[in-house]
């Protein structure tokens, strides 16, 4: 019997986290789709999409950086590129760790074991180092959306919720989505 309630609870609770990251994701969607089609970024369906999504956000960055200055530095190609290749560098990383599955049980001599081991590590330090450019690609985005829809000091404020509270992004970006992008004259001024 304690077992039934305790796998009744394992689902309810799992059922229960689902919705929220559902919900989280949705809002989040929503949000980055409206602020994509105020700042004319286009790519705004790529919002829905959940990896392709940063390509959005990207776009929208560098839309809301062209509003303050045409000349700006555009991250989108290398957006791509690195989303890319970080997927090439996951997939030969879960080839390798195959292959090394593979040579284990079949009884291969351990010293031809550490050969596809040792290029999974170093294919997994290039993935890594992908997903850190990302991040920064990601948080640049972030604050050039940000930057355009706030003034002064509510960017940085927004932009350090966004490390202190878990979620933060989806509402922050839902409840931008409700304004309209500041005036490009009185961006970033000091």
């Amino acid at each position: 019997m304690t077992n039934i309630i305790v796998i009744i609870l394992y689902v309810v609770l799992g059922l229960m986290a689902v919705a929220v990251a559902l919900a989280a994701y949705l809002l989040s969607a929503i949000g980055l789709y409206r602020i994509c089609k105020k700042l004319d970024a286009g790519l705004a369906w790529l919002s829905f999409i959940p990896v392709l999504s940063t390509a959005a956000l990207i776009k929208a960055g560098d839309a809301a950086a062209d509003r303050k200055d045409p000349d700006s530095r555009r991250l989108i190609k290398q957006g791509i590129i690195s989303m890319a290749l970080t997927i090439v560098f996951f997939v030969l990383t879960m080839g390798l760790a195959l292959a090394v599955v593979i040579m284990a049980k079949s009884n291969v001599a351990n010293s031809y074991v550490l050969i596809p081991l040792i290029l999974m590590y170093i294919v997994s330090f290039f993935a890594i180092a992908f997903d850190v450019w990302m991040c920064v690609l990601f948080y640049i985005s972030y604050y050039r959306v940000y930057a355009a829809f706030t003034q002064g000091f509510v960017t940085w404020l927004l932009f350090a919720a966004l490390f202190l509270v878990p979620g933060a992004t989806s509402i922050v970006l839902l409840v931008l989505s409700f304004f309209p992008p500041c005036k490009p004259e009185i961006l970033y001024e000091n």
